[in-house]
């Protein structure tokens, strides 16, 4: 009866170690296992998986990013405070001059309010949809300005000095007939003419 019961047990104990590795010889050829993890709460499923053979050394795509309105390295400007505004050359009489562009609603509404560094810029050029009535403040501007506006065909309409305004009454500066655009530029450093047409808008 013991010897019975011995080689019971070692029969038992052989299908056990031939059940086992009958296990492991499947897993051997199984798909490699998905992960479930999470990053940031947000569950994502990751498949490890070893690479496929390339015939060609892989090589990492390369984007250099272009601050608006300008054309690469060579090109590149100091734009002071306007970092990602987009700048423009124009010409007004036989000057050029390089602006920034202030012509969605928003832009001109911010203007050159807390800006006290323009960088290489000469100023700022505001451009309207249609020919308007302008009128502009000096509400939160830092530095003194000088400003003319444009019709539409780009004669001079009217210029003012404009000076910082801290109260909270600030004057007004209308541009006193319809416009199509109104050149910023740091006070003094550039002489409104008359016959001084703005052209050459690229």
């Amino acid at each position: 009866m013991t010897i019975g019961g011995v080689e019971m047990t070692r029969c038992l104990n052989s299908l056990t170690i031939l059940f086992l590795t009958l296990i492991l010889v499947a897993c051997a050829g199984s798909e490699p296992e998905e992960v479930a993890t999470t990053i940031g709460g947000a569950p994502s499923t990751v498949t490890e998986t070893e690479p496929p053979p390339s015939s060609a050394p892989m090589v990492a795509p390369t984007t250099e990013a272009l601050e608006p309105g300008t054309a690469g390295s060579a090109d590149e400007i100091d734009v002071g405070d306007l970092a990602g505004w987009d700048t423009m050359p124009i010409t007004v009489g036989e000057e050029e001059l390089l602006v920034a562009v202030a012509d969605e609603p928003e832009e001109r509404s911010q203007g050159l309010r807390g800006v006290d560094d323009i960088g290489d810029l000469d100023g700022m050029l505001f451009v309207f949809e249609k020919p308007r009535d302008a009128t502009f403040v000096m509400e939160d501007t830092i530095m003194a300005i000088d400003i003319g506006f444009y019709d539409a065909g780009g004669g001079l309409v009217r210029t003012y000095q404009m000076v910082p305004c801290e109260s909270q009454t600030c004057d007004v500066y209308p541009s006193e007939a319809a416009v199509g655009y109104a050149l910023e530029v740091p006070a003094d450093t550039f002489q409104f003419r008359d016959d001084a047409k703005l052209t050459d808008l690229r």
